[in-house]
């Protein structure tokens, strides 16, 4: 049972560990998102990468978030991604945790538009991790 207890805590800190990470701005989408990626959260696991990115909006609605991390399942072979985690944040840089959303891992792949800043955003990584999946 003890064991169990430290593997949950240890879990949950590095989720939290993970939302207060080292962010490095990576391109906008030319309108109200600036996109971050902390390239210390990104692994390697069974053939896939995983990584955290967060998005601030620069003109958020009032009960909106200001900004919001996603944790993402990526495929590279196949350019697609499947989100994991969310969290919604009270403030930018993903600073005062509104709530957090779990996605079915049924969820289904999804592709990103190559020429988005999400999308070279990926294709950085997977040239990054190619030699290691």
């Amino acid at each position: 049972m003890r064991l169990f207890i430290l593997i949950l805590l240890s879990i949950n800190f590095l989720f939290i560990h993970n939302t207060h990470a080292e962010w490095k701005m990576w391109g906008t989408d030319g309108r109200d998102i600036v996109y971050y990626l902390n390239y210390n959260t990104i692994e390697i696991k069974d053939g896939y990468v995983f990584y955290w990115f967060l998005m601030n909006f620069l003109d958020p609605n009032s009960n909106g978030p200001k900004s919001t991390s996603i944790y993402l399942k990526a495929d590279c072979n196949k350019f697609e991604v499947k989100p994991i985690k969310t969290i919604f944040f009270l403030e930018e840089m993903g600073k005062n945790k509104k709530n957090e959303f779990y996605y079915s891992s049924n969820e289904a792949w999804r592709s990103y538009n190559p020429n988005s800043t999400p999308g070279i955003m990926l294709k950085s990584i997977c040239k990054k991790t190619k030699n290691f999946i």
